[in-house]
Formats: structure tokens, sequence, C-alpha cells
């Protein structure tokens, strides 16, 4: 079985994205140059979901074989209705954005000087939210062979998991 350009697309990505997070600084949080750095839960977080929406594309376009008159891929169905990037996508890329962003500052503040455990209950509760709404994320891809819609509440349970990670950031960063 020939495997389809948008399967080899998606694990040029996923292996892009392994080397990424295992080779270079870019999911790490800031520190000293010479040591190695733990990654950045936030960051990680942001480029885990763009590689997801990403990959959700070119799954997409396996899935629905979308085929002009020419022969060349678009992102119409065979119905002539568009694949359509919904507002969960903007969403979902926004607050992983906003929480990385945040995040950066309060790291870039605190320096070196701040010591953290990896057992606060903060990042395991992020962690948890995060995964919990991937799993929905993927499995209503599938199911729907689209983009999800995911609902105001997940997100908005999503933002909160977001504030209370950043606030417990700040909290510790004060004492």
């Amino acid at each position: 079985m020939m495997l389809q350009i948008e399967y080899i697309i998606i694990l040029l990505a996923v292996i892009l994205f392994a080397v990424l997070m295992l080779k270079t600084n870019l999911f790490r949080r800031p520190g000293l140059k010479n040591k190695r750095r733990p990654l950045s839960l936030s960051r990680t977080q942001f480029g885990v979901w763009t590689l997801v929406i990403f990959c959700s594309y070119f799954y997409l376009l396996s899935a629905k074989k979308p085929i002009d008159i020419e022969g060349a891929y678009s992102d119409y169905e065979e119905d002539g209705t568009r694949i359509e990037i919904t507002k969960s996508v903007g969403m979902l890329l926004g607050l992983s954005f906003g929480t990385a962003s945040v995040a950066g500052i309060v790291d870039a503040i605190i320096g070196n000087s701040f010591s953290r455990s990896t057992s606060q209950i903060h990042r395991w509760q992020f962690l948890a939210i995060m995964i919990f709404v991937l799993l929905i994320y993927i499995r209503s891809l599938f199911y729907l062979q689209n983009y999800p819609e995911l609902s105001v509440k997940l997100l908005i349970l999503l933002g909160i998991s977001s504030c209370y990670y950043l606030g417990i950031k700040f909290k510790l960063f004060k004492t």
C-alpha cells in the first residue's frame, strides 16, 4: 500500500517536533546557557497545539481526498464545501500562545534564581486539562472528519486552567 503524501507530511512534522523538543531550547525554559534546561510546560503546550492543528489539516485532506478538475489538491470537499478552520482552532492557538507568552515573561523576570519543584499541583492540573481537551479534540476530529467546534465551556475550562497556572506562577515568584 502506497503512503499518501499527507501522511508523509504528518510524519515529518512529528519527527521535526520531536527533534526540536529534544535537541534545541525552543521548548525549554530560559536559563543558563551551559546547562540542559527543563522543558517549559507552556511552550510545550503551544507547540503541541500547533502540531496537532497543522497535522489535522493534512489528515482532513487525506480523509476527504479533495481533488479539483486539474487533479491538484484543494481544500474543498467533493461536495464543494470547504474544510473550514473553526473558531475553536483559533481559540486553542490563542490560549496556548497567550499562556506561553505570559509564562515566558514571568520566567524572564524570575531568571535562574527561582527553583521550582516538578510536583507542584498547578503544573499537574494544567497538564491534565490540556490532555483532556486534546483527547476530545482528536476524537471529535476523527468522528466529524472536519475541524471540531469545541464547546465554549470546554474552552473556558482550558482558559481557567491557564489562568490558574499563570496565577500560581506569579504567586510563587512573589514568595
